[in-house]
């Protein structure tokens, strides 16, 4: 608050006797002022619906920025109702001593001053109850289509969002007159620098909860207004309680104390009805918040409504990351309609609260004279010049004027830090999102050189593994198959030592038993020498051994047989001589078996035929 106080200054002035005001109208105005103290230490009690908002959505630093604003918004409230007070109290000091230095007539003066003071006094940090608090601003009823309604704000339409249309901005806003606000503070988030998991969170925070972000915002703006139209009681009564005195001032020297008294009156109820009227304002802003924050949540949400055709063979890895690609691309394109815009727009029409100080000052008379005259430093008295006077305003109102520049750079510079300070935030967490992507890429390789180096292991010992298991069936099969073609022979051909035995066998019974005569010309050949053909095709060397031994044979028991079986046919040209036959000699060359176990090779251990008896 300003140190020049006009109500200070009025107040010295009925003190020293130079602003005089009729008692008739002191009780009105005393109550008056009672009722707006009352009133601002009830509001006052109320500001933490509006001071402590909080973030307008997660992960976004602008919709934190944003609320912070609104925030200071209802801190700054506080100071001008703390402010307001100090004003009531100069005001009713002003009442008091010039209602005391009147000099009309005894009626006048008949006022109980000391109970008049004692009820000031029992005012003093007391509250009262406000009317009902006002539900959440703008909300409308809507069905969720299984019967059911529920309340949201009011939906920003896509042709309000345009530039022309004031992006959906309220008259209030878009045209208000001469209402100042706010220098800017906040830009909004680049959309496409969020992940799809980090828009998972700002839809969540903007849909989430119950009561929802949108409808919270919604509430706080039915706050201010609420807040502003209690405080408007109270002062209105007082400003027409105080209007209702202004012929009720007097000035006894004529030097503008009553004069000013007016015009602090009169900048009074301009100053609470501005105060009023900005209250509403950011209500309003507020309001409009709570309608593009509620069209983002929506938008959001519709962002993952149509997901990418999967085509075939698609890994559900990379559907996934396809699928969340194209929810991004919508995402961004929600929040370029209607939050981009919507926080650009609303940091624009923040309205000032204005300073419960009234731009009316007027100067501060000193004593009037007395004996002695004035004292050193007094202010001037009935004899001040106009053009003193008129000097000693303007001065006054330069201060003033550079009080308010100071006040407005403060507040400039108050908003650069803490947009810098968002810029900073910003930046830091941009780089632990970079950082972040960054482990995580370096994670994600890492296990594919692992798991390429596992698979690459895994191959290398099923090879060896199928290389040794070929390589052990491969020896197998060469034994197996060099054992079968040791003991078997070829397929269907007979072992030759079992070929010798058979023929041995034959011939045997063919020379001691009748018919021997089946082995001269014409006879059927037995089994014995048709596998003799046979082995004789494949091993001649070994069957013309075989065949020269057995024929040996053949011929002693074929002479035996002709000289001691009866009945035996003549076996050759000899058997005519009778006693004179001479006895036959076999070659040595027909029992040798030099070339028989050559072509046999190593014959299984078995007993020896025995052919002679």
């Amino acid at each position: 608050m300003s140190e020049t106080n006009p109500w200070s200054s009025l107040s010295r002035e009925a003190q020293n006797g130079t602003l005089e005001l009729r008692p008739g109208t002191l009780e009105a105005l005393i109550n008056a002022a009672n009722g707006v103290r009352v009133r601002v230490a009830s509001v006052k009690k109320e500001l933490s619906k509006i001071d402590s908002l909080p973030p307008f959505a997660d992960v976004l630093l602008s919709a934190q920025a944003l609320a912070s604003r609104f925030s200071e918004k209802g801190k700054e409230l506080g100071s001008i109702l703390d402010d307001h007070i100090t004003i009531l109290d100069d005001l009713t000091d002003t009442f008091f001593a010039a209602a005391r230095h009147y000099r009309g007539t005894e009626e006048d003066n008949r006022v109980d001053f000391a109970a008049l003071e004692r009820r000031v006094g029992e005012h003093r940090g007391i509250t009262e109850n406000l009317s009902k608090r006002w539900d959440p601003a703008g909300l409308t009823t809507a069905g969720d289509g299984s019967g059911n309604t529920y309340a949201h704000p009011d939906w920003n339409e896509v042709g309000n969002r345009k530039p022309e249309e004031n992006h959906g901005l309220p008259t209030s806003l878009a045209d208000p007159g001469d209402v100042k606000f706010e220098p800017r503070g906040v830009r909004a988030d680049d959309p496409e620098n969020f992940t799809y998991s980090q828009y998972q969170t700002i839809i969540s925070s903007i849909t989430g909860g119950s009561p929802t972000m949108p409808i919270k915002v919604a509430q706080a703006a039915s706050d201010w207004r609420w807040l502003a139209g209690e405080l408007k009681e109270t002062f209105d009564i007082l400003t027409n309680q105080m209007t209702t005195s202004r012929s009720s001032w007097t000035s006894p020297n004529n030097n503008g104390g009553a004069d000013r008294a007016r015009q602090a009156i009169t900048a009074y109820g301009t100053g609470t009805d501005q105060l009023n009227t900005n209250m509403k304002l950011i209500g309003d802003s507020l309001e409009y918040v709570s309608e593009w924050l509620y069209t983002t949540g929506v938008l959001l949400q519709q962002g993952d409504d149509y997901p990418p055709t999967r085509t075939s063979g698609e890994t559900d890895d990379a559907y996934r990351q396809r699928k969340e690609e194209a929810a991004v691309r919508n995402y961004v394109r929600a929040m370029q309609a209607a939050y981009v815009p919507g926080v650009e727009e609303t940091d624009k029409v923040i309205a000032v609260l204005p300073d419960p100080i009234p731009p009316t000052t007027g100067q501060v008379p000193g004593p009037g004279p007395g004996p002695g005259g004035p004292g050193p430093g007094a202010a001037p008295g009935p004899g001040t010049s106009a053009a003193q006077l008129a000097s000693m305003q303007n001065a006054q109102r330069q201060a003033e004027q550079q009080q308010k520049a100071l006040e407005d750079a403060q507040r400039q510079a108050q908003l650069d830090a803490q947009r810098r300070a968002a810029e900073q935030q910003q930046q830091q967490q941009q780089q632990q999102q970079q950082q972040a992507a960054q482990q995580a890429a370096q994670q994600a390789a890492q296990q594919l050189a692992q798991q390429a180096q596992q698979a690459a292991q895994q191959i290398a010992q099923q090879a060896q593994q199928i290389g040794q298991q070929a390589a052990g069936a491969a020896q197998q099969a060469a034994q197996q198959a060099a054992q079968q073609a040791a003991l078997a022979g070829l397929p269907g051909m007979p072992n030759l030592s079992d070929a010798t035995k058979k023929l041995e066998s034959a011939l045997a019974k063919g020379a001691g038993g009748p018919g021997g005569s089946a082995g001269g010309p014409g006879a059927p050949k037995s089994a014995a020498n048709q596998n003799l053909e046979k082995a004789s095709k494949l091993f001649p060397r070994a069957t013309n051994a075989v065949a020269a031994a057995a024929t040996g044979r053949a011929g002693l028991a074929a002479g035996q047989g002709m000289m001691g079986g009866p009945g035996m046919p003549m076996g050759g040209p000899g058997a005519a001589q009778g006693g004179q036959q001479k006895e036959h000699k076999r070659a040595d060359y027909l029992d040798s078996t030099e070339h028989l176990e050559e072509a046999l090779g190593d014959a299984p251990v078995v007993a020896k035929p025995v052919v002679e008896q």
